[in-house]
């Protein structure tokens, strides 16, 4: 039915965006409103997630049971880079919507506001902060009216103006409980909805590259195995994608390729060694442990990486070809621990 093919795309495009702004997509925000009680059923019922919607945008606010290294901001690399970017979350949403500010007014406000004192004078500060920014600007946060700020870190007397949008005041999470009296970020989840494995499952499959057999995750495999059915036939009509399930891994498949989803491995120089590592691993003897899973001795990653790549070079790019196999391995690394793949 095609309400029903509807729904699939609203979810599939809510699911791949941070948000949907209507003044940028305005036929998807229009699907989205027209549908949003399919949409909402499903997201309470399946997900364990929030459909925010308002004249302005639409999006699923995604609090995962199981936060993954790729969930992250990319680019962030410290503890300090998230801590600023809340402060000035904070900031812009204490300004409201619609209300110009300059860098000189946000840099007060930090210095006052954030944990440890700021010395502006500092690059790696001023850096931090220009990727702050930039970050906020793509997800739709703030605007610049004028002047530049991306230099910043070489020059501190920087002035530019920017302006909040009326998405910036929803980002900003409301806990029912105080931060700084929880002891670990699952206390933020109500205790009914761990409990609650269909929704741990689904949402897994949804917003990480699988599940893997592991002994935590004993209980989502018997769950898998016994609803195998329900779970096919759920993907099947609410997503593009397809339910499979081995001994020690759940995964959703596309057979077809998608115009703007990023594939691992992707079609660059990095994905086509990432297949030919792959390859290369189960020719090995590897003998895998209880799971399916090999344990690697960084030496051991460094030696297959060196040796495809040597024998590879003419599938690189002449950046990789410049680059040291040392280089390229340490690349890789950062790349599959990213994607969860290691």
């Amino acid at each position: 039915m095609k309400d029903d093919e509807d729904v699939k795309i609203c979810l599939d495009k809510l699911l791949e965006a941070h948000v949907i702004l209507e003044e940028d997509n305005e036929e998807t925000f229009r699907l989205i409103r027209k549908h949003s009680k399919d949409i909402q059923k499903i997201c309470n019922n399946d997900l364990s997630m929030a459909l925010i919607l308002n004249a302005h945008f639409a999006k699923i606010e995604k609090r995962p049971y199981h936060p993954e290294a790729f969930m992250g901001i990319k680019g962030f690399n410290e503890t300090s880079d998230y801590v600023m970017f809340a402060c000035v979350m904070a900031f812009v949403e204490e300004n409201g919507p619609e209300s110009p500010f300059i860098l000189p007014d946000l840099t007060s406000y930090l210095k006052r506001t954030m944990p440890n004192n700021l010395d502006w004078t500092q690059y790696h500060i001023r850096k931090r902060l220009v990727r702050v920014l930039q970050q906020m600007i793509v997800l739709k946060i703030i605007t610049i009216l004028d002047g530049k700020f991306d230099d910043f870190d070489r020059n501190e007397e920087r002035v530019a103006l920017f302006n909040a949008t009326n998405y910036s005041r929803y980002f900003l999470n409301m806990f029912s409980k105080s931060l700084q009296s929880l002891t670990d970020y699952t206390q933020l989840v109500p205790i009914s909805e761990t409990k609650n494995i269909s929704m741990q499952v689904i949402q897994r499959l949804l917003l990480s590259v699988g599940i893997c057999r592991t002994e935590e995750t004993e209980s989502l495999f018997r769950y898998m195995r016994n609803e195998q059915e329900r779970l096919t036939k759920f993907f099947e009509v609410n997503s593009f994608y397809e339910f499979e399930l081995s001994k020690n891994l759940g995964i959703l498949v596309s057979e077809n390729r998608r115009i703007g989803i990023r594939y691992i491995p992707d079609s660059s120089s990095s994905g086509d060694l990432l297949m030919l590592i792959g390859s290369k691993l189960r020719n090995r003897s590897f003998v895998p442990d209880e799971f399916g899973q090999l344990h690697l001795s960084l030496t051991q990653w460094q030696s297959i990486v060196s040796e495809v790549a040597q024998k590879n070079q003419e599938l690189l790019s002449k950046t990789y070809r410049e680059k040291s196999f040392e280089s390229i391995s340490k690349e890789l690394l950062m790349q599959t621990v990213n994607d969860g793949l290691i």
